[in-house]
């Protein structure tokens, strides 16, 4: 059967949209479903069999989560499973015009978008850099193109800021200038797949199908080494990367609020070895996606110190999005956001291709087990979000044992598959191991020269032969450690109360209706 595209549209939409003469790069058939947008989760379930039903690979939502009510489309995205792309407007007074531009690039065969042309910077860069930073952007809806960068682009001229664009194959078909103009103003390029569709559960012949296209045709127009699939891939998808010769890949290690402090977690690149060989994980600290700007402001003061601690040298990488970040009542987010980044706190923006020059390492000879799907997958709805269960603390045991072996002289590295491992960490082991009853994530809040540290490195020393597993340790040692978490250590810990309150009575209030 031919694949056809599916236009979730709301009653609304139909009184002002026209979806006729829709046509969608790399499909056959246009499918126009109407649906409550007020109701899509109690809908999804009957939208879902009609996607499987029909062949469905691409699922256009005619609004998002940025104007009107502001009804989420995250679950559907998750639940259907499908590629998602948006034709939504972004400010709400003009959604319907700003999708009836879209719409009728879609109609026309070829998007045409206007950018300002590329201007000198015009503010002052920090002699001395006190660190670095990475913005990141995500551009998968068509309003990242047609709205978000004639905004977003003049405003990183004009603080002479380098970002990284990881972009769909979509939007590049439907816009065929997006990544030259990109790519004109010095900006790093990189893949967000072909239409941002989960990889997880596709085969590794169709994964390689898929990425291998879509990498080949990125590099028509910049030299792409790294990728962002976060939350949608799985184990099959690593070795393809490192085999089309990507660099690094991302991880969400968010740094969030628990009272009365922030709960750090790594924010140093882990290597990754495959029989292929060897790509960076990149663990992305603080987002703005739904975040106002002083909460966004509070996670990367935390991964500032957190990396400064890990490494001697600040650094952030900050995830947004232009059909978020792009639209009129977020621009003076985004502008605070580059005020503080390159004047207050007199960092250097670079790209992450910049920040991750060094190629992984190809060999190990302490072969760390990682499940992808928990550090991939499990958030928001994902596995439960317990204490050994949340991906951002999957994330940060298996880095701290990274770390741990690195400084008692091994060549570490987390490997994908099951076999041959000499480390893991609880729940994702295999049968048989030898359990450690210690919770490296204690190490981590100890480094790199505290008591637990020290601790951990003596169990590493001492470590026997077959796998060793990292599991809970008793119940009086993890109360100690939960309270040691809870203690503040620094002013902001105590500061941030108030507003991380407020923003959490928010989202209760709006019923998961984004807000901010």
């Amino acid at each position: 059967m031919s694949r056809a595209v599916m236009i979730l549209a709301d009653p609304r939409d139909m009184a002002s949209l026209n979806f006729e003469g829709i046509q969608v790069p790399g499909f056959d058939r246009v499918i126009l479903r109407v649906a409550d947008y007020a109701r899509l989760k109690e809908e999804a379930p009957t939208i879902k069999a009609e996607i499987e039903r029909d062949n469905v690979g691409l699922v256009i939502y005619a609004r998002n989560d940025q104007v009107f009510e502001r009804h989420s489309i995250a679950y559907c995205i998750r639940y259907f499973q499908t590629g998602y792309s948006s034709l939504s407007g972004i400010d709400t007074e003009e959604a319907f015009s700003q999708a009836r531009s879209m719409i009728a690039d879609l109609q026309g065969g070829e998007g045409i978008f206007e950018v300002p042309p590329i201007a000198a910077p015009s503010k002052k860069v920090a002699s001395q850099a006190q660190g670095t930073f990475s913005l990141i952007f995500d551009t998968e809806q068509l309003a990242c193109i047609k709205v978000g960068l004639p905004r977003i682009l003049p405003l990183l001229d004009q603080y002479g800021v380098k970002a990284t664009f990881f972009c769909t194959g979509f939007v590049q078909d439907v816009y065929p200038k997006t990544l030259p103009v990109i790519a004109e103003r010095g900006h790093e390029i990189g893949i967000h797949g072909p239409h941002h569709e989960w990889m997880a559960g596709l085969s590794a012949d169709e994964q390689r199908r898929r990425l291998t296209a879509h990498v080949e045709q990125f590099r028509r127009y910049y030299p792409v080494v790294g990728a962002n699939f976060i939350f949608r891939t799985d184990a099959h998808t690593i070795p393809i990367l490192v085999d089309l010769g990507m660099r690094y890949c991302t991880a969400f290690a968010l740094h969030h609020y628990k009272p009365m402090a922030y709960r750090q977690v790594n924010t140093q690149p882990v290597p990754i070895v495959t029989d292929k060989g060897g790509i960076w994980m990149v663990p992305v600290p603080a987002e703005t996606y739904d975040w106002p700007w002083f909460g966004t402001r509070l996670a990367i003061d935390s991964a500032l110190v957190r990396s400064k601690r890990e490494s001697g040298q600040p650094h952030v990488s900050v995830l947004m999005h232009p059909f978020r970040d792009g639209t009129k009542a977020h621009l003076k987010q985004l502008e605070a956001m580059l005020e503080y980044l390159t004047q207050k706190r007199q960092l250097k923006a670079v790209t992450l291709e910049q920040h991750m020059t060094e190629p992984a390492p190809k060999q190990a000879d302490a072969r760390i087990y990682m499940n992808y799907l928990r550090v991939d997958g499990s958030h928001p709805d994902g596995y439960q979000r317990e204490f050994w269960s949340r991906a951002e603390y999957y994330w940060d045991r298996l880095s701290a044992v990274y770390h741990g072996l690195k400084a008692v002289g091994k060549n570490p590295a987390l490997v994908v598959e099951s076999e041959n491992i000499q480390y893991a960490v609880y729940p994702e082991a295999p049968t048989g191991g030898t359990p450690i009853a210690f919770d490296p994530m204690a190490a981590s809040q100890d480094y790199p020269d505290g008591p637990d540290w020290e601790r951990f490195l003596k169990l590493l020393r001492e470590s026997g032969e077959g796998t060793q597993v990292f599991s809970p340790p008793s119940a009086e040692e993890h109360k100690a450690f939960v309270k040691k978490l809870k203690k503040p250590r620094h002013l902001r810990d105590v500061t941030g109360l108030p507003p991380e309150a407020a923003i959490r009575v928010v989202y209760k209030l709006r019923k998961g209706r984004p807000y901010f």
